[in-house]
């Protein structure tokens, strides 16, 4: 096999794997769809073209570092509403809200615009994408008590929302 041919392979595995994960990196961030999208793109073209020589698991520390630079020369807008509660239903209907659903909703996406935007990252990486403290603090850089930290405070501003709407 020729090396072309196996960096090909190897790179549409990558391609694969991390795509839907650098997706979703940038929109928690930016909360536009469209270009979160363009910016994974971006991300796996620099992949391919200065990636060659790595092994998989430099490859997968390249991409990351790769998005937290990109991400960082982005100039997010603090309290840039998302559309987050429209996006996604909750995965259990078990809980029991007494008051007005639409209120509920409002604050909800009011909490989630205004909180800063490590705090989104982290909390809908967590809520989402399914990955553990370790996982998110190894993928944003940070250290795992600052990840911890950011989850417990982004839980109390949306459960201080949800006391606010009943």
């Amino acid at each position: 096999m020729s090396h072309f041919l196996f960096w090909k392979q190897r790179y549409q595995k990558l391609y694969a794997e991390n795509i839907d994960r650098l997706r979703n990196f940038f929109f928690y961030g930016c909360g536009d769809l469209a270009e979160s999208e363009l910016m994974a793109e971006n991300v796996m073209w620099h992949m391919r073209h200065y990636g060659k020589f790595f092994s998989k698991r430099e490859a997968q520390k390249f991409l990351f570092l790769e998005a937290r630079l990109m991400a960082a020369q982005i100039q997010f807008e603090p309290g840039k509403p998302i559309t987050f509660l429209r996006k996604y239903s909750f995965a259990t209907e078990d809980f029991h809200f007494a008051g007005d659903h639409h209120v509920l909703k409002e604050k909800l996406e009011t909490a989630f615009s205004v909180l800063p935007i490590r705090l989104r990252q982290i909390f809908l990486l967590h809520r989402i994408d399914k990955l553990s403290p370790a996982q998110i603090a190894h993928t944003l850089g940070l250290p795992l008590g600052q990840v911890e930290d950011s989850l417990v405070e982004a839980l109390d501003r949306l459960n201080m929302a949800l006391r606010e709407a009943s």
